[in-house]
């Protein structure tokens, strides 16, 4: 199985403290890879995530 998560922080320690306190992560049912992009383009209402 696999997901993803968007999410917007000022840095990536704030994402891991974040992610830290998810309970799947706690409970170790999840685990996590964080990739860093940059939107350039986004369809129609995800219009917010560009230059984000």
């Amino acid at each position: 199985m696999g997901g993803m998560i968007l999410a917007s922080c000022k840095s990536v320690e704030d994402l891991a403290a974040a992610l830290a306190q998810d309970p799947l992560h706690m409970y170790e049912v999840a685990e996590y890879r964080v990739t860093q992009f940059h939107v350039r383009a986004a369809g129609p209402g995800l219009e917010s995530l560009v230059g984000a």
